[in-house]
């Protein structure tokens, strides 16, 4: 796992939507549907319900989200930090 692919998953998640998110993160729509798919088959569940109306969160999907937006939170702080650690992705 890849801090870009919670990264995605978080922005997914606040735009409800993979097309919005896309759009958000300047990837393409199947690039970022591709890219959740993996994360989802890495963990080993569903972070989102798919609907033609649009995308929910799972309730393990929930706790993902609320678990990633705390790690992002303190790479963001590291980030900030640490100088050094600007460039690592």
């Amino acid at each position: 796992m890849q801090f870009n692919h919670i990264e995605y998953a978080v922005e997914v998640a606040k735009a409800g939507s993979i097309r919005k998110a896309s759009q958000n993160l300047y990837v393409s729509q199947p690039y970022l549907s591709g890219m959740i798919k993996g994360l989802e088959e890495e963990l080993g569940y569903r972070i989102f319900n798919r609907t033609a109306a649009g995308i929910t969160l799972t309730r393990e999907g929930e706790a993902f989200i609320r678990s990633a937006k705390v790690i992002l939170l303190e790479i963001k702080k590291l980030k900030k930090s640490m100088p050094t650690w600007k460039n690592i992705h």
